[in-house]
């Protein structure tokens, strides 16, 4: 990892960064990424053990609770404790060894945590606030088992406090896990309804027409669809109250 680019960022200002990162020993990570639809969502706990990191859990898509299953099996984990169930969403209070979260990593580098971390597939994405640019570049160098990838980075300033980063607690963090948890005909349905312009007033496309762009019957699209919009526009509606 090399977090380059320090030009126009006054010392002694906080930093805001948003990371990807795939490490070896995680305990999520080889669940979702062998989990089509499946998610995490988490945030530390406030206990505290001289060996063990505490963490709350959301873990939602198809099968939510046989990911919790999977995970349970993982190297590094030393308990789950199930707090609520649902079909396709869970909630987990669990520890595990420091060395399997990359977020345990970055807080103990002295970031501060901007918004819950994210699992989905291969990698986590960490949004991290650093108290200043020195803090951030003590952190930038190579942590063994740990593959740091930069997707941005900003000062923190008045404006961050107004932008869309910290919207993610009114919705926008729960948009990425819903929408993950689409179906890939779910998401293929949705993704070609907007692009065709099925949203649009006049409707520029009927279902019958994406039906048959995507080889289905009317019905199973139309089916498709509505799973897709019954999961989604309950989060998009909630985003508009802040846009």
């Amino acid at each position: 990892m090399a977090l380059v680019g320090y030009e126009g960022m006054a010392a002694g200002k906080p930093v805001l960064v948003e990371l990807d990162v795939f490490h070896e020993n995680c305990f999520a990570i080889p669940v979702t990424e062998r989990m089509d639809g499946v998610s995490m969502v988490s945030v530390p706990a406030n206990k505290r053990t001289p060996d063990r990191i505490t963490f709350y859990a959301r873990i939602s898509g198809p099968g939510a609770p046989q990911a919790v299953e999977r995970m349970r099996k993982q190297a590094g984990i030393r308990r789950i404790d199930l707090l609520c169930r649902g079909k396709e969403h869970v909630f987990v209070y669990a520890e595990a060894d420091p060395v399997c979260s990359s977020l345990y990593s970055c807080l103990e580098a002295g970031a501060l945590l901007n918004e819950p971390a994210l699992t989905i597939g291969t990698h986590d994405t960490l949004s991290l606030i650093f108290p200043d640019q020195d803090a951030l570049k003590r952190f930038d160098s190579e942590r063994p088992g740990f593959d740091f990838r930069l997707r941005s980075k900003k000062p923190f300033d008045e404006e961050s406090l107004s932008g869309l980063a910290t919207f993610s607690k009114q919705g926008f963090t729960q948009l990425k896990t819903v929408s993950s948890s689409l179906s890939p005909a779910q998401r293929e349905a949705f993704d070609l309804a907007v692009q065709r312009g099925y949203y649009h007033e006049p409707q520029k496309i009927t279902v019958t027409e994406l039906a048959f762009e995507t080889g289905v019957s009317a019905s199973t699209c139309a089916e498709h669809l509505r799973k897709a919009e019954a999961k989604l526009m309950p989060v998009l509606g909630q985003l508009m109250k802040y846009l």
